[in-house]
């Protein structure tokens, strides 16, 4: 409703349905808009290849990309489009809040619009997929990662930016719901894509924006794991499946602790601190949960 609510109406609202089990096609057919185009895949695929899909059958010149539980702003699409080519842009964002109004805290360290380059893309997730809007060719060219099972739109970004030019309206446009069932609220999801992210960018050619990313992707996972604590303690009955974890993170530790052995040998490597910072929280999460097992 919100999509089709827009001040900026010629557009073509293509719901990709991935493989749903309830009634999402009948409530979809029953909307009386020439602009709907429902397409249903055969399986659930998940959200990176069904965004792909939807670009590639997408009519139109731009694309924007919007989640099943949070509203855009009536003026959105307008906004970002005069945004896109005032800046002569090929991909804009902008930043969003929750269904109350309140505005995040992740675009501080912005003062105003602007181009985001690489090293700005690494105070946390700043570029939300449902906050995008960009020239249908940037996302056929560089589509979503269909392997990344969360932060989807962060590893998009860190391609985007190094070969477009992309901009962030500080100006939220969008209210998401932060509802705890949500992908976004997946401990082992956001564990195991950081982890992708970062083997990413170990394989940026080396040099200080290489470092410099890496040092604060720690930061920002330190901060991740450090919030998903209280969500975490609602899980105690899960023992079995913590007794599983346990053994995933030590495995991750003795890789990240071979690593560490390598870099330290050279002072020009600034990460072996926060990487072993980073070992160091999953060993103390991981020997809590299992005393909390041998208790129970």
């Amino acid at each position: 409703e919100s999509v089709l609510a827009q001040t900026y109406e010629d557009l073509e609202l293509i719901i990709v349905d991935d493989g749903s089990t309830d009634n999402t096609q009948s409530i979809v057919k029953s909307i009386a808009d020439s602009r709907v185009n429902y397409v249903k895949l055969p399986q659930g695929k998940g959200a990176p290849a069904a965004r792909n899909y939807g670009v590639s059958i997408a009519k139109g010149e731009y694309v924007a990309f919007q989640d099943s539980d949070d509203i855009w702003i009536r003026e959105k699409l307008d906004t970002q489009l005069e945004f896109l080519q005032r800046f002569d842009a090929d991909v804009v964002a902008c930043a969003y809040t929750d269904l109350t109004g309140s505005k995040l805290s992740y675009w501080d360290a912005f003062s105003g619009p602007g181009q985001v380059l690489f090293l700005d893309l690494f105070p946390g997730n700043i570029i939300s997929t449902q906050t995008i809007l960009g020239k249908k060719e940037c996302f056929l060219n560089c589509p979503f990662d269909v392997d990344f099972p969360r932060l989807q739109d962060w590893e998009l970004a860190t391609r985007l930016v190094q070969t477009y030019r992309v901009f962030l309206d500080t100006e939220p446009l969008v209210k998401v719901c932060l509802q705890g069932d949500r992908i976004s609220s997946d401990y082992g999801k956001f564990y195991k894509s950081i982890n992708m992210l970062f083997k990413k960018i170990l394989n940026m050619p080396p040099g200080d924006e290489q470092r410099e990313a890496l040092s604060r992707l720690f930061d920002s996972a330190h901060r991740g794991l450090i919030n998903n604590e209280e969500r975490l303690q609602n899980y105690e009955s899960r023992c079995e499946q913590y007794e599983s974890r346990c053994e995933q993170y030590e495995s991750r530790c003795k890789q990240y602790e071979s690593r560490c052995h390598c870099y330290e040998s050279s002072k020009s490597w600034k990460i072996t601190q926060p990487l072993r910072d980073f070992v160091n929280l999953i060993k103390k999460h991981t020997r809590r949960k299992r005393r909390k097992k041998s208790q129970s």
